[in-house]
């Protein structure tokens, strides 16, 4: 429980994970960037689309928030109070983690091992839960509270995140808009 929360919230750290979600017999695979100093957070999201390939970049730093897309070789970044609400998208990854740490009665640990992830040691734990994001699967985290890794299985529904690459350097360019600011007259763009 304690690992879960502070994954959630607290820790320092930047990891990208290779992501797969099957969900009503639809598939997805990317990669997810994960950069927290809090409060500042960076979330990145990239994969195909219909054969395109997209970027989509959320920013809450300070007092600024940036949507940045980048589809069709068209890159921009918005100055947006909507970014920090659209961080549901991470929901797959942060609810599976805010659930254990509410609900840790709720979780049966059939098993515990150690692993190396990217690079980095990490405890594992198979279980059985009647968590609604997580059910059976797998969640290991690093000794700092990273999370490294997480399969979850759930009425049909199963995710894969992995960590291919994991650092303790945070630094203030890594909340730095990756693109140029553009004025958005119509509204801001949707992301994938």
């Amino acid at each position: 429980a304690a690992l879960a929360e502070g994954a959630g919230e607290e820790i320092v750290g930047k990891v990208t994970y290779a992501v797969m979600t099957v969900t009503n017999g639809e598939t997805f695979e990317g990669e997810w960037v994960l950069i927290q100093r809090p409060p500042d957070l960076r979330l990145e999201f990239s994969g195909k689309e219909d054969g395109v390939e997209f970027r989509t970049i959320l920013i809450n730093a300070g007092d600024k928030s940036y949507l940045c897309v980048s589809s069709a070789g068209q890159e921009s970044c918005f100055e947006t109070e909507e970014a920090e609400a659209d961080t549901s998208l991470l929901a797959p990854l942060f609810d599976v983690l805010r659930e254990i740490a509410e609900d840790i009665g709720s979780v049966e640990i059939i098993n515990r091992s150690q692993q190396a992830i990217a690079g980095t040691n990490a405890t594992c734990f198979t279980v059985s839960s009647t968590l609604a994001s997580l059910g059976e699967g797998e969640i290991c985290f690093s000794q700092d509270g990273l999370l490294l890794y997480l399969r979850s299985r759930v009425e049909g529904a199963r995710s894969t995140f992995e960590a291919t690459s994991v650092s303790l350097e945070v630094t203030d360019k890594d909340f730095e808009p990756p693109y140029d600011i553009a004025t958005a007259e119509s509204g801001i763009p949707t992301p994938p």
